[in-house]
């Protein structure tokens, strides 16, 4: 499959099984032991059915999951490139004949040009506690961000410039 492989949803969850994001016009690129990989082409559209949003994707973001406790976006620059990456501790992608599903933990890594930023911990905090986040899945979005992260450092996949071609080709 390539980048016009099947149409798919995407839903991003909550521990608690809330649906935070649908995104539709998302298409499958990959699906296998190696993780998944997707795309969110522009006009895809995201939802957020909490806050009663919805709006068009106006840059191209590639995403890959399944292989860790995260999920990773690299959102597309003007120029073909990448303009940041923000990588989710999340629950491993699943896939099935609805789409993908992938449950977001929370705390996420933002990664660009000029460093990269731990974000939401609090919010993880909180969240882990009133939606009792067993201990195991606590330590697992720790080391999801810690393997993602040295993954990128070592430019091993999918920071191997996997991700900028997703978003160029």
């Amino acid at each position: 499959m390539g980048r016009n492989g099947p149409e798919i949803t995407v839903e991003k969850r909550k521990w608690d099984g809330t649906i935070s994001s649908i995104w539709t016009g998302a298409r499958l690129v990959r699906n296998g032991p190696a993780g998944v990989v997707w795309l969110l082409p522009v006009g895809a559209v995201r939802e957020r059915p909490s806050r009663g949003h919805r709006e068009e994707v106006r840059t191209p973001e590639a995403w890959v999951g399944g292989v860790g406790w995260w999920v990773v976006r690299a959102i597309g620059a003007p120029d073909g490139g990448v303009a940041r990456i923000l990588i989710d501790a999340a629950v491993p992608a699943t896939v099935d004949a609805a789409g993908i599903v992938f449950i977001d933990l929370d705390i996420d890594l933002e990664m660009t040009a000029s460093g990269n930023l731990l974000k939401d911990v609090d919010q993880f905090r909180e969240r882990a506690e009133r939606m009792g986040y067993p201990d195991h899945v606590r330590r697992s979005a720790w080391r999801g961000l810690e393997d993602a992260a040295e993954r990128a450092v070592q430019g091993l996949w999918p920071f191997d410039g996997t991700l900028e071609a997703l978003l160029t080709r």
